[in-house]
């Protein structure tokens, strides 16, 4: 789920390696009058995989638009400051969960 537009989204992907084929769906927030933050998008994501909060993780660059509204459901957070250190914080996760 990101607040950038499907292209930027796309053209960051790319720039980091990242396959959009890894991932089920890409969210570009829509900003809707009802609920403009993620919150909304973090529980149908953990509705339609059937995941608990606690086994779930969101990796956010923004204390406000990412990482509040998943704490706010129980889901584990990372704030992200610098790109580089995001594969490092995914390997930490996966060897503690050995």
């Amino acid at each position: 789920v990101s607040n950038s537009t499907p292209s930027h989204i796309l053209y960051y992907m790319e720039k980091f390696n990242i396959n959009p084929k890894w991932f089920k769906k890409i969210i570009s927030n829509r900003f809707i009058a009802r609920d403009r933050s993620k919150k909304h998008y973090y529980e149908a994501i953990l509705k339609n995989e059937n995941c608990k909060p606690q086994n779930a993780y969101v990796f956010g660059d923004s204390l406000e638009n990412d990482i509040k509204p998943a704490k706010a459901l129980g889901i584990n957070t990372i704030l992200i400051t610098k790109a580089d250190l995001l594969e490092t914080e995914i390997s930490k996760i996966i060897e503690n969960l050995k």
